[in-house]
């Protein structure tokens, strides 16, 4: 393209990427913009504006009223209605729950762990007080096991699910694993407080 210097009004060529920039005349070595006249320059970015065009398309700026416009970003999880936000989290939380297999392996632990809780606790009736405790602690670890599947998403063991929970899901499993033995406890206190009291 070729450029007039206001400076000393010589003429020079200017390359097209040069547009809206600041380019050094060769004769006088004074800077100014590149522009073609009677083209519109932005003020806010000095890029070249459309004949026309009352917005900049590169920077927002408003050549009517000055202001620069601004992109507002809006989250789509914002957008969700409540109970899609719902089922959302506990996808996110409990991926077990959305695939049958690893949905009925929970159940089977959650029944194999409640049947252990069973015997324990007839063994600890019995008098049998260290077996008892024992098959109680096996029923609890494989109640942690079967809440490793529903967290997880897929069968693993202990190690390798603990090691992939996000902070929500730790949270979530420590709930769900502690939440049961405290009720069992503070029941058997208070029962325990009636009978002998």
């Amino acid at each position: 393209m070729l450029l007039h210097c206001p400076h000393c009004a010589c003429e020079f060529e200017a390359e097209d990427s040069e547009l809206g920039k600041l380019v050094e005349c060769p004769s006088c070595r004074n800077f100014l913009h590149a522009v073609i006249e009677g083209r519109k320059i932005c003020p806010g970015c000095k890029r070249p504006v459309k004949d026309g065009a009352s917005i900049c398309i590169d920077c927002g700026y408003n050549l009517a009223t000055g202001d620069r416009l601004s992109t507002e970003y809006t989250n789509p999880e914002d957008l969700l209605p409540l109970p899609m936000k719902i089922l959302r989290y506990i996808c996110d939380v409990f991926p077990g729950f959305f695939r049958p297999l690893v949905l009925i392996a929970f159940i089977i632990t959650i029944g194999a762990a409640l049947t252990a809780f069973f015997v324990g606790l007839m063994l600890i009736r019995m008098g049998v007080m260290m077996t008892g405790i024992f098959v109680c602690a096996a029923g609890g670890m494989i109640y942690a096991q079967g809440l490793c599947f529903l967290f997880a998403g897929s069968i693993s063991y202990y190690k390798q699910a603990l090691a992939d929970f996000t902070s929500t899901q730790d949270y979530w499993f420590w709930t769900l694993l502690l939440s049961p033995f405290l009720t069992v406890f503070i029941i058997m206190v208070y029962v325990g407080k009636q009978v002998n009291g």
